[in-house]
């Protein structure tokens, strides 16, 4: 199907439909379109349909690719034209206008990105869904208050961001052109504002804040974090609107906050009663007192930040002198002030750590202290993917330990680079995992777990990425007979030339075979636990007096990645199967079944008498 036949058969089955060459919508900046490029003409289709009682609905269909790989544009615009304002803000909807014919349209999002398939040889019933799927929609906004909540939650931080640059954008244009609404000049210290946000807690925290210009200064936050309890609600339109050019009417701001939380609005007016009144109290002259109030609501780890300006609050108190006002009075008061959104950074651990499994029921690192021992090529891996998981995050810690230095030898499996070379492994693999993530906790010990034993102690998880089965068996030994020692612990390794990787989760109070179970050092491994049948001999290289065995970078990613699995597995409740395996693609040969063994009858650390 072609382009003439999709307009033969729209033709034909959608004679209402209106079809013309129409120039592509450029940005309106309120006041001016935002000249670029040479305008393009796209095949268009104009369509018109009534939503209820409410209003007529005009929607543009434009299409640009005609093989597809882009689907059609869509633009609305109401009848009247103030009925958009009903649905406005909303995801679905691009807040800046986009004209075209002098007509104001808004560009409709109606499809996430490829989450849709087409037949591209179908190509009418591509333009169906584009209408059907934007009516829908449009439909929804206007008449259903619930669809709307649920859709606003669900982009609410992409919401607040767009809101807050429409808001600053509108207030700069009006600050520099004469029109009919004014801009007052004392609020542009408010415009343009990002907040950096690196702890979720509820209460008074000191972020960075920066403006415009890009200068940096801490200030006094107040965070509420409703976590998930909190009732889904649509912003209002005055959010954006011309009337809260000059800030948001604090009034308005309430009203919508009381409809999400209740205990939320209660937290946020004892915060800023009591912080203008210690203030009044630390007698700050008025030059020196800070007339904003900033703060963050967290919803479901997302932060929503802004500030308050308290100049009407701080000239009561003034006023007053010593005389306390009324809860009324100061009510009234901080009604009339102003409120201004701000974009914020959210470095915030539950919000870098948990995003990716939140979804999934999954628990995360967060809290938890991980000794990680051996920070060589399977280690480092280990170490960055726990770190991602939460490890060092809020009260955790991720300690790391190993004795050796960086060589250029290690460069093409480790994931450290040259930048760290003859350093410690266990410092300049904390110096990575701090400069990748934030406000990070990581220890790093530069010797050997042989001297430190006592740092399986107090923790919540140890793994040996040692990769030495002697080293792996002192540690066995220690941690089995040590009270102090309660935590669970995970060996990993790589056979051979990386023909599989495996690991094991061993928990001493738990009955299964443990590290020694398997190779006790200066032997074999026992045929049933040997995952490469008949002992396959592995290629060695010879370096002066030493030897090692060469691997692919992919071993080291790939143990990584199997004990990541198994933490994630512990994290719920289940690491069965205890004893893991996976395999390289080009092994062939019998395969060795993950499973829960039990202790081996004459292991020499575990078993029983």
């Amino acid at each position: 199907m072609n382009r003439t036949d999709v307009m033969i058969g729209i033709s034909s089955l959608y004679p209402d439909w209106t079809f013309s060459r129409k120039a592509q919508p450029l940005p309106y900046a309120r006041g001016q379109v935002q000249l670029g490029s040479k305008q393009a003409y796209l095949d268009t289709w104009t369509i018109r349909f009534n939503v209820g009682r409410k209003c007529e609905i005009e929607l543009l269909i434009q299409v640009s690719d005609w093989d597809f790989i882009e689907l059609p544009s869509v633009y609305i615009r109401s009848i009247p034209e103030r009925a958009i304002e009903n649905i406005l803000p909303s995801p679905h909807l691009f807040l800046k206008p986009w004209v075209v014919d002098d007509k104001s349209y808004y560009y409709l999002c109606y499809a996430l990105l490829n989450t849709v398939s087409f037949d591209t040889d179908n190509k009418l019933s591509i333009i169906e869904y584009c209408f059907s799927q934007s009516k829908n929609i449009v439909t929804q906004l206007l008449t259903d208050h619930h669809y709307r909540s649920k859709d606003t939650v669900q982009e609410i931080v992409f919401l607040w961001e767009q809101m807050a640059t429409c808001n600053s954008e509108n207030y700069q244009y009006h600050l520099s052109n004469i029109t009919a609404v004014k801009a007052d000049p004392k609020y542009s210290i408010y415009y343009g504002s990002t907040l950096v946000i690196n702890n979720d807690t509820s209460g008074y925290h000191s972020f960075v804040i920066s403006n415009s210009l890009q200068e940096r200064s801490n200030t006094l936050c107040f965070v509420i974090n409703l976590g998930s309890s909190y009732q889904p609600h649509f912003f209002p339109y005055q959010f954006i609107s011309e009337s809260s050019l000059n800030g948001i009417p604090f009034k308005i701001f309430i009203n919508w906050l009381k409809r999400i939380s209740l205990s939320a609005y209660s937290q946020l007016e004892s915060a800023i009663f009591g912080y203008v009144k210690h203030i009044k109290d630390m007698y700050i002259s008025e030059k020196e007192a800070s007339h904003h109030f900033t703060g963050c609501l967290i919803i479901d780890s997302e932060t929503l930040c802004f500030r308050i300006d308290l100049s009407l609050l701080n000239k009561a108190y003034k006023d007053k002198g010593r005389l306390n006002l009324s809860k009324n009075h100061r009510q009234q008061i901080l009604s009339q002030s102003r409120l201004f959104l701000l974009r914020s950074l959210n470095y915030t651990p539950h919000h870098i750590f948990e995003r990716n499994i939140k979804n999934l029921e999954q628990p995360s690192l967060i809290d938890k202290k991980v000794l990680v021992i051996g920070c060589g090529a399977i280690g480092g891996y280990i170490a960055l993917a726990l770190a991602r998981l939460g490890a060092g995050a809020n009260n955790g810690n991720l300690i790391l330990i190993d004795n050796d230095k960086l060589s250029s030898l290690n460069l093409g499996r480790h994931v450290l680079g040259k930048k760290y070379l003859y350093d410690n492994k266990a410092v300049v693999l904390k110096k990575e995992i701090e400069n990748q993530l934030p406000n990070m906790n990581v220890t790093a010990h530069q010797d050997s777990i042989l001297n430190k034993m006592n740092l399986m102690e107090d923790v919540d998880l140890i793994i040996d990425a040692t990769a030495n089965s002697g080293v792996s068996q002192r540690i066995n030994e220690a941690y089995y007979q040590s009270d102090k020692v309660t935590a669970p612990i995970i060996h990993a390794w790589i056979r051979n030339n990386g023909e599989c990787v495996q690991s094991l989760f061993y928990d001493k109070m738990v009955a299964s075979a443990c590290r020694s179970c398997i190779n006790k050092n200066g032997h074999h491994i026992r045929a049933a636990y040997d995952a490469l049948e008949g002992d396959v001999n592995s290629i060695t290289a010879i370096r002066a007096c030493t030897d090692f065995t060469p691997y692919a970078v992919s071993s080291s990613m790939s143990t990584a990645a199997l004990v990541t699995d198994m933490v994630l597995d512990w994290l719920k409740g289940d690491v069965s199967p205890r004893y893991r395996t996976r395999y390289n693609e080009k092994w062939h040969s019998n395969h060795l079944r993950s499973s829960d063994f039990l202790p081996h009858s004459d292991c020499h650390v575990c078993a029983k008498p």
